[in-house]
């Protein structure tokens, strides 16, 4: 998987996230953000990293289109493999 920043909400901080699923056309990705000790717990979020910027900030949409079973699939078999 592959790593990259993410922004915390309502902070400054920066954390370690992973890509789970991107769309390539408009920088918006599924990321698993591992739990923040003090902070939250680990989150599936739907993120998208404006133009030119190296770290993801929360996307102002609520979906995650798939276009097709294979990105599901995918995203679980990244899920299950990141339990173990």
């Amino acid at each position: 998987m592959k790593r990259i920043l993410y922004g915390l909400p309502d902070s400054a901080e920066r954390v370690v996230a992973f890509i789970l699923w991107q769309e390539k056309e408009n920088e918006k990705a599924l990321l698993f953000v591992p739990p923040v000790e003090k902070i939250r717990g680990a989150t599936l979020t739907i993120a998208e990293r404006p133009r030119g910027d190296a770290v993801f900030e929360d996307s102002v949409s609520n979906s995650f289109p798939l276009k097709d079973w294979m990105g599901a699939a995918m995203i679980a078999l990244f899920l299950f493999y990141r339990q173990g």
